[in-house]
């Protein structure tokens, strides 16, 4: 933990760090964490977005913040658990696997962003804007492109106010970052990944639930078009 954080969202690298750390065992099932102080120090951050992290983290279940003698890693947690839950091998060189990970996000980011657009503040979707204002700055480099997406994702995620789609949505990270990095290989399906994400955008911020799902859902299908058909001409056909 001695490596300041770098990321899109702060608060979002603090969590995903702190679940690091409970699922390899450095923080065991009743621990107390390190005070807040020296969590600052370590993780290079300020007081603010440290106590939001830690708030979602007690939100999960993952923590419980005790008032006057600080936060303890519950005893029910499952190291192995959150590590493993839905973390399969991504199937990048897989068509089959590959459109079964495209569906699992439509239905979930589907079902998100219907509720975001019921559940979300003018504030919350403004500064949701404001992340994407950055797109066409980030979309020159795949690996910050990502973390963008991954970052505006999540935010949705958070803004539909459902603890457990917000775990279930988490648990799929490490595909979806996988699966942007292996589809925006140029500017060009970064740019045109960065537009379909405005679309969604304007879907949530029109308060209709059902357009908004459905601008989820159909926002990935360019994507998957596009991987199917490059893991078919690379490795030949790949039954479904």
């Amino acid at each position: 933990m001695d490596k300041a954080i770098q990321s899109v969202s702060i608060v979002d690298a603090i969590e995903s760090r702190l679940k690091e750390m409970i699922a390899s065992g450095t923080l065991e099932p009743g621990q107390q964490l390190p005070s807040e102080r020296e969590l600052q120090g370590s993780l290079g951050v300020s007081r603010l977005p440290l106590r939001e992290a830690l708030a979602r983290l007690q939100a999960l279940g993952l923590i419980r913040i005790r008032h006057g003698k600080g936060a303890f890693v519950e005893e029910n947690v499952s190291r192995s658990a959150l590590r493993d839950v839905l973390i399969a091998l991504f199937p990048e060189r897989n068509a089959g696997r590959l459109r079964e990970l495209v569906e699992a996000r439509g239905l979930l980011e589907g079902e998100i962003s219907a509720l975001a657009s019921r559940n979300a503040t003018e504030e919350e979707l403004a500064q949701l804007a404001t992340l994407l204002a950055s797109g066409p700055e980030v979309v020159k480099d795949a690996e910050l492109f990502a973390n963008l997406d991954y970052a505006f994702h999540h935010q949705l995620a958070t803004l539909a106010r459902n603890s457990f789609l917000l775990l279930m949505h988490e648990a799929l990270g490490p595909h979806i970052r996988s699966f942007i990095l292996a589809y925006a290989r140029t500017s060009d399906d970064r740019q045109r990944a960065h537009t379909r994400n405005l679309a969604l955008l304007k879907a949530v911020k029109s308060r209709d639930p059902q357009a908004a799902a459905q601008s989820a859902r159909e926002h990935l299908q360019p994507c998957l078009k596009s991987m199917t058909k490059a893991v078919d001409a690379g490795a030949g056909r790949v039954p479904a």
